[in-house]
């Protein structure tokens, strides 16, 4: 796990800038804090920060080679089975020099060129330079799981882990791109390919962009398959699922370093930890933890439960820092305004595992493959059991609905929350039911908010149109598969998998998500929804073939989330915070949103006739983001 970075000028009379080649290594120097490399000729120039997990070796460093020097590569990530490909590229004559999984991909592509990717099963973004061609690859994995973004004019490229690394080149404009914001409100986070600088982009997941000879192509090499199977029995599905989830597990041990897993004792990171639980195997080392006072968003004791039954090591912290001490470094380690309150908890988390380990597995991903939550997923029965009314009914409800004030205690909090998220379907169908699921700001409120010299600067589509693309790329009928197809091309690769990388890199500590194994998610995305959801209950297929491995009481258990106590914080602790984030006379200066607007939204929130936590956090780390990354402004030592 390392971070990459480089520049590639299109003309081959200029010449790459080796000093601004190590500050921008500096920039993520926290992605790899063992050891640096740089190789420059002439107009290209590549840099790596290396966090060493396989080879500790100098053979393992990188920039890396091949034999004659005519191909290089710098890469981040782990390539889970090469010592399987290597064995075979040995036999047929290539010599290798190190035992890592870099040099393997370097062999790889001289046998097979980019049909390489077919055979790599891993998490990686890596660069690849061919001396003979002339030309300059870049690579970001199937899923999305580690991050590779570019900026790119008429003279060169830039590409590196983290944006932070490409603004390090004071010829880079730092200019805000405003549909970027406008898709933010909406998601709060920035979808790709877009960023919210303009002019940096993220690459696709699945994709890779060739440069050579003044030209440029972006490749889609791997896409979800988008068609449910309906031939197999249950009882093949389970047996299939079984295997592949093991095999995913297994494969994903392989380090020379400390090794661990994050464990929240929910249904996926307890899978995880008992996949990881082998008879033969020492004991698993396991992290989670908890916050003192606040009985509600705690999960330790069943991560306690779970750790007792496998018989993990298991460590616990408790976290008493305060969300306004640490939100300006999440800030910066994102490089984006990032509203997921939860990677508070997963920097912290990481944060205290990497005293111990160097590699940790997570149960990221179970939700988003076999539907973790059934509300989301199953609209269409709940829409049908109010369809029949008239519209200007089903108006008027929703009417009175929205008027409900957001109060008392959790459990009745709780019930008009969730009573809110029913407006969608007196107002529209169940596909709009879900997309509200995934959003915070809708159009007419994002039209509300903005001031009128921001709102005439737009040209954007209205941000549901980012679902809505996916939705018509799914040519199957399963309604279930659908959305959790639309979730997994967003939320998961721009939220979860974007959260998890940050934050743990932030502590140099490599984090694996084996439910994402793409053969696993293959699988899993060919299972049919019926078998996903059972009424109110999601991943009931995932559960029934964990069955043997973790007790009824675990699995059965309601889903709780790796939450904070956001909406609470933003009433007491953190409201003065708050209010000089979002004061007024920084909201003039800025330009950008009317402050009555975020006035009401505030004192709604605050009284209880609201609950407004996510647009509000939306609000306030995109003003802490312009702070640091438009303003200067620096940031308390990482």
């Amino acid at each position: 796990m390392c971070g990459i970075l480089g520049t590639y000028y299109f003309d081959r009379r200029r010449q790459v800038d080796e000093r601004l080649l190590r500050a921008m290594a500096d920039e993520v120097r926290h992605r790899g804090p063992d050891d640096e490399g740089y190789y420059v000729k002439r107009n290209l120039g590549l840099g790596f920060r290396r966090l060493a997990i396989i080879d500790l070796t100098p053979a393992g460093n990188q920039p890396m080679p091949n034999e004659d020097r005519t191909v290089w590569i710098v890469f981040n990530g782990e390539f889970y089975d090469f010592q399987r490909h290597r064995h075979a590229l040995q036999a047929n004559g290539h010599v290798f020099r190190s035992r890592t999984d870099t040099e393997t991909i370097l062999h790889f592509y001289e046998s097979r060129g980019m049909r390489c990717l077919e055979s790599i099963d891993g998490m990686f973004a890596f660069a690849l330079w061919d001396e003979k061609k002339q030309e300059l690859v870049l690579v970001r994995d199937r899923l999305g799981i580690k991050p590779l973004f570019y900026y790119i004019d008429s003279e060169r490229i830039i590409f590196a882990s983290e944006i932070k690394s490409i603004l390090r080149d004071p010829s880079v404009p730092r200019e805000l791109n405003p549909e970027a914001l406008h898709h933010y409100l909406t998601f709060m986070t920035v979808p790709g390919p877009h960023t919210i600088f303009r002019n940096i982009f993220k690459l696709l997941p699945g994709h890779y962009l060739r440069l050579a000879n003044g030209t440029q192509e972006l490749v889609r090499y791997w896409t979800l398959p988008v068609h449910t199977d309906r031939s197999d029995s249950e009882h093949a599905w389970l047996s299939m699922l079984e295997e592949r989830f093991a095999g995913a597990v297994q494969s994903q041990l392989v380090s020379d370093v400390p090794l661990g897993a994050f464990l929240s004792g929910g249904v996926d990171s307890s899978a995880v930890v008992a996949m990881m639980s082998r008879p033969s195997h020492p004991a698993v080392k396991t992290y989670s933890i908890s916050f003192p006072g606040l009985d509600r968003y705690d999960e330790s004791p069943y991560a306690r439960q779970v750790s007792t039954l496998l018989h993990t090591e298991h460590k616990e912290f408790e976290v008493t820092a305060t969300l306004a001490d640490i939100l300006p470094k999440l800030v910066w380690h994102f490089d984006e305004p990032f509203a997921v309150s939860s990677a508070f908890a997963t920097y912290f988390l990481a944060k205290m595992a990497r005293e111990h380990v160097t590699v940790a597995l997570t149960g990221d991903g179970g939700d988003e493959l076999f539907a973790g939550y059934p509300f989301r997923y199953s609209m269409d029965d709940r829409f049908r059991r109010i369809s029949w009314a008239p519209q200007t009914i089903r108006r008027a409800i929703a009417r009175t609905v929205q008027a409900l004030p957001v109060f008392g205690p959790h459990t009745l909090r709780e019930f008009l929350v969730k009573l809110h998220s029913y407006v969608a379907f007196f107002t529209g169908d169940a596909d709009d039911a879900f997309f509200r699921t995934l959003t915070f700001f809708d159009e007419e409120e994002k039209s509300g908010l903005y001031t009128d010299a921001f709102r005439s600067t737009l040209q954007s589509p209205p941000s549901i149109e980012v679902l809505r693309q996916h939705y018509r790329e799914f040519s199957s009928g399963d309604r279930v598969n659908r959305r959790l197809f639309a979730d997994i091309k967003t939320t998961l690769v721009d939220e979860m998998l974007t959260k998890v990388d940050r934050m743990t890199m932030a502590s140099s500590l490599e984090a694996r998500v084996p439910i994402l194994d793409h053969r696993l998610v293959e699988l899993a995305s060919a299972i049919p929804g019926r078998l996903k959801i059972q009424g109110q209950d999601g991943k009931q297929i995932f559960k029934q073939m964990l069955r043997p491995y973790l007790p009824a009481d675990i699995l059965s258990r309601r889903k709780h989330g790796f939450n904070v106590p956001m909406d609470r914080w933003l009433r007491r602790e953190l409201f003065e915070f708050m209010s000089d984030l979002l004061s007024e006379d920084t909201l003039r200066r800025r330009g950008y949103f009317n402050p009555d607007r975020v006035r009401k939204l505030i004192t709604d929130h605050v009284k209880g006739r609201a609950n407004n936590v996510g647009q509000l956090y939306i609000l306030m780390t995109f003003e802490l983001w312009h702070r640091i990354f438009m303003d200067g402004t620096s940031v308390p030592a990482q």
